[in-house]
């Protein structure tokens, strides 16, 4: 073979195995405060105001993720924060957290069609792909490929992006008083979870919705 021919044949090698291996991953702003309101969000009691009940009765007081505490599951958080703060640096860390995590379960839904349990198909549909990217993490973190890591990441920075908390379900909660005349007042995340979960609240309060679809929490008289 002419040496010609050996340098044509290495260069092309060269070639496709920088086609194939993954590019070098810029890592995108991932809004860290929307990300942690949707895990208030998957770990709120569901309600009757806000399950599909034709089809999903009986769900009342579970929660999407199947944890009843943010804490139980905010340990995603924990590595996504982590994993930017080492990729951004290239430092070699980044594999070691990697090899720790690479059996973890990134997921914020108990299971495939839980989320299918609102009666809020687009914040069903919103979740979904919050959970969807998430997965995808899953299966790249044991991989131990950096970049492909940095990739899903994006993703999932990209849908946490989209997703518009102002406009889904369970909603900013209001009390309102049947009494007095005084303005509403509005729960969200954990002060709506708290709420929600205190001893005496079905005893207290009557939670229904407005015309405009957000769940409303009356005093009994």
């Amino acid at each position: 073979m002419k040496l010609s021919q050996l340098k044509q044949i290495i260069q092309e090698e060269i070639q496709n195995s920088l086609k194939e291996a993954p590019k070098s991953s810029t890592l995108k702003d991932l809004d860290f405060n929307k990300f942690d309101q949707i895990l208030q969000l998957v770990t709120t009691p569901l309600t009757t105001a806000t399950l599909d009940l034709d089809e999903y009765e009986g769900y009342e007081g579970s929660t999407i993720s199947g944890y009843k505490k943010v804490k139980e599951i905010e340990y995603i958080a924990k590595f996504l924060k982590k994993f930017s703060e080492l990729y951004k640096a290239n430092s070699p860390k980044a594999m070691d957290l990697l090899d720790k995590e690479s059996d973890t379960i990134f997921t914020i839904c108990d299971d495939d069609d839980s989320a299918e349990m609102l009666k809020d198909k687009k914040l069903a549909k919103a979740l979904t792909d919050v959970n969807e990217a998430l997965s995808s993490l899953m299966y790249s973190v044991p991989e131990m490929e950096l970049d492909y890591v940095a990739k899903d990441y994006n993703k999932l920075a990209d849908v946490v992006a989209k997703f518009g908390l102002e406009n889904k379900k369970p909603s900013p909660v209001k009390t309102v008083s049947k009494a007095t005349s005084s303005p509403a007042k509005t729960y969200t995340g954990s002060d709506m979870a708290k709420l929600v979960n205190s001893p005496d609240f079905d005893q207290k309060y009557v939670i229904t919705t407005n015309a405009d679809g957000a769940m409303v929490i009356t005093p009994k008289k």
